[in-house]
């Protein structure tokens, strides 16, 4: 059977890899919540989906040149600026092409250039996705969620990472639980403390991971969001009353466990 050897060059091929695809998250991330938008509606034309019309300026809506498209690279050259309307492009567009990058390299490194290796990118990539949409719109979508958690629960069925049982009952074990604590949140302060759409994502991460990393993930989740939020309290950036979304905390917990998932594993369970 062949391996691939961890070289440079594969490392540079992965790494350019997850710049194009940072680059179509960014697509995802803006257009998305907009499809979304129009679907409530009652108009039955879609004004944009995730391929056309191509990439525009979101200020002046200039559709962008293959120069202006370029990943990463495009934004240094332009120096951040729109070439037609001189507004200043998001620094969120280069982030998340190199967070994107670091990603693909993540995944290879620990899972290896195969089967296991793309899945680890597929899920880290979707929950960066899911966490700048429900940053910026504190949203979740299904379209993603439930499409991962189906992937995930086939990805079982045939490779080892974790049983088919263990995926299907972190699915039934990831929803249930984070609305049983939203039922009884809501019982007692008569507040809702998250949305489904955090319900739906750690079922996600259930199907993917497995039942036994739940615990783990809802633990490293609720540490940081508490850290956050008191972080930006003192510094007055955020109310009392203000809600912040759950979703990237769970999906730093659930990053955090797939990649030292069997450290976690045996600290927890000694496995």
């Amino acid at each position: 059977m062949f391996e691939f050897i961890a070289t440079p060059a594969l490392y540079l091929s992965v790494a350019l890899l997850g710049l194009v695809l940072g680059s179509f998250i960014n697509v995802i991330i803006y257009r998305l919540p907009v499809m979304l938008e129009f679907d409530s509606t009652v108009d039955s034309k879609k004004p944009i989906d995730l391929i056309q019309p191509r990439s525009f300026c979101p200020s002046c809506r200039t559709q962008l040149s293959l120069f202006e498209n370029i990943p990463l690279l495009s934004f240094i050259f332009l120096a951040g600026k729109c070439r037609h309307c001189s507004q200043t492009i998001s620094i969120q567009y280069p982030i998340i092409e190199l967070l994107s990058a670091l990603i693909a390299c993540i995944a290879i490194k620990q899972f290896g250039a195969n089967i296991d290796g793309l899945f680890a990118l597929v899920f880290l990539l979707s929950l960066l996705t899911l966490s700048v949409i429900d940053i910026h719109t504190m949203t979740l979508p299904d379209e993603i969620t439930l499409s991962l958690l189906w992937l995930g629960i086939a990805f079982n069925l045939f490779t080892s990472f974790v049983s088919l049982e263990e995926s299907v009952i972190g699915a039934m074990l990831g929803y249930t639980s984070l609305w049983m604590i939203f039922q009884l949140h809501r019982l007692i302060t008569n507040r809702e403390g998250m949305g489904y759409g955090d319900f739906k994502l750690f079922a996600m991460i259930g199907a993917c991971l497995g039942w036994s990393l739940l615990l783990p993930t809802i633990l490293i989740a609720s540490i940081s969001a508490s850290v956050i939020g008191v972080t930006l309290l003192f510094m007055g950036k955020l109310k009392k009353e203000s809600a912040i979304p759950f979703g990237p905390f769970l999906a730093i917990g659930a990053s955090i466990c797939l990649i030292w998932h069997n450290q976690i594993n045996n600290y927890f369970f000694n496995y």
